[in-house]
């Protein structure tokens, strides 16, 4: 759902929840929230208060614009016209943005490459940096210009 895929209606809904929890909720509290809604049990706890600092500094402005975008556009008419070398990242204990959510780009996009980033969640980037850019610099290196 969302991402300009059926059943935006029940992302809409979360989206609504995270504004007003945005408006609700002491913005420590709420990047708490939300870290703990994107990273896996077990994740080191520095990582977990890393991303609950960057969730904190949200602005519903930013949010709620964001929201509409990522539930509004449907880019998937389009996605076969990519001809650039893509690199679609996938984590598996992600529970924001599942493998189901990157199928119509793996299905669109032609050669696109897939790499599952096994035992990370919603911020690879963070959880496991060395990881991430690897993985990065390896597609990378690998890409003609």
């Amino acid at each position: 759902p969302g991402h300009g895929l059926s059943g935006a209606d029940a992302a809409d809904e979360r989206y609504r929840r995270r504004l007003r929890e945005l408006g609700e909720l002491p913005p420590a509290e709420y990047g708490a929230r939300r870290a703990r809604g994107m990273l896996p049990e077990g994740t080191d706890p520095a990582v977990q208060a890393e991303v609950a600092r960057i969730a904190a500094g949200a602005r519903a402005e930013g949010l709620g614009a964001a929201a509409l975008a990522i539930q509004r556009a449907n880019l998937q008419p389009e996605l076969h016209r990519i001809q650039a070398p893509t690199l679609v990242l996938t984590a598996d204990r992600d529970r924001v943005a599942p493998l189901a959510k990157a199928r119509p780009l793996l299905e669109g996009i032609p050669q696109a490459r897939h790499q599952v980033l096994e035992g990370l969640g919603h911020a690879p980037y963070i959880e496991d940096s060395a990881r991430y850019n690897a993985v990065l610099a390896d597609f990378l290196s690998r890409s003609e210009p």
